[in-house]
């Protein structure tokens, strides 16, 4: 199941549908994105981000970045993991601190998600 365009509207990760199943996050690489898994795990603490590291950013961002118009929040979101709460950090001191989920080579997004069915399925 792919969903799309949700935003902040997170609320229908509450239903029991997703009870017993495994969920995944990919945002774009920003504190927007940052805060959405935030606030995903509240309704689900299971969900496994994709996509959304340092190194990723790093190795693709310096000609793919672009500035974030508006910050989501200067605080750390409740809810992120260490190294996404270092990542989210390190976006907050940056000129360019948004790198959208379009510029990620298609071949990043085939092997995390064949990770992911892969280790899900253990």
């Amino acid at each position: 199941i792919a969903i799309l365009g949700a935003g902040l509207d997170l609320k229908w990760l509450t239903s029991n549908v997703f009870d017993g199943k495994k969920i995944a996050y990919w945002g774009d690489m920003d504190t927007w994105g940052l805060l959405m898994l935030a606030r995903s795990r509240q309704f689900r603490p299971d969900i496994c981000p994709l996509l959304m590291s340092r190194s990723l950013f790093d190795l693709y961002s310096p000609n793919n970045a672009v500035p974030e118009p508006t910050v989501a929040q200067k605080d750390l979101p409740i809810g992120l993991n260490e190294e996404e709460s270092c990542l989210y950090k390190h976006l907050l001191g940056l000129g360019k601190g948004r790198l959208e989920q379009e510029y990620i080579p298609e071949h990043e997004v085939k092997n995390a998600l064949a990770s992911w069915v892969h280790e899900s399925s253990i």
